[in-house]
Order: C-alpha cells, then structure tokens, then sequence
C-alpha cells in the first residue's frame, strides 16, 4: 500500500491531507481537512476495512429484467442513454 499527500486548492476552499492506496489502485484510507472560503473547517476520514478480492458472479453485471430505462434531462443527458 502507498500513502500519499495531497493538496487541493479551488473556488470553494482548500484542502490537505494523506490517502492510501493498493497497488491495485483501491482508496483504503482518506484523513484529509478542508476549509471552505468562510474559514469553516471540515474533517474527514474513511477507512475501508474488510476487502476481499476475488471472482464476481455474473448475476451481478447482468440487467434486471424489469429494468426500465429514463430519460434524464437536465445536465446529465450528455451522459447518453442508461441501460442501453
């Protein structure tokens, strides 16, 4: 696993803190602090405990069959059809 440091800076605020990662890419921990532009200052931590790699059933990647799909509008219809 490696840890990281970050540092984020935009029109909402900033943060800064450490995140680690597998070597498979999986986020396994984030401990970071933002403060937004009115100074309020936000912790957050996430841990994920009990990951188990392996083979997935197929069932899980296979639609529904009452499956209906929707029209979205708004700004996600650029993300094309769901479902489809």
């Amino acid at each position: 696993m490696t840890r990281y440091h970050a540092h984020q800076r935009d029109e909402n605020g900033e943060g800064e803190g450490d995140f680690w990662v597998t070597g498979d890419g999986v986020l396994m921990k984030l401990d970071m602090t933002h403060s937004n532009r009115r100074g309020r200052v936000s912790n957050v931590e996430s841990v994920l405990e009990g990951l188990a790699m392996g083979p997935q059933p197929e069932c899980l990647f296979t639609v529904p069959a009452n499956y209906n799909s929707i029209k979205t509008g708004g700004p996600l219809e650029s993300l094309g059809s769901f479902g489809k």
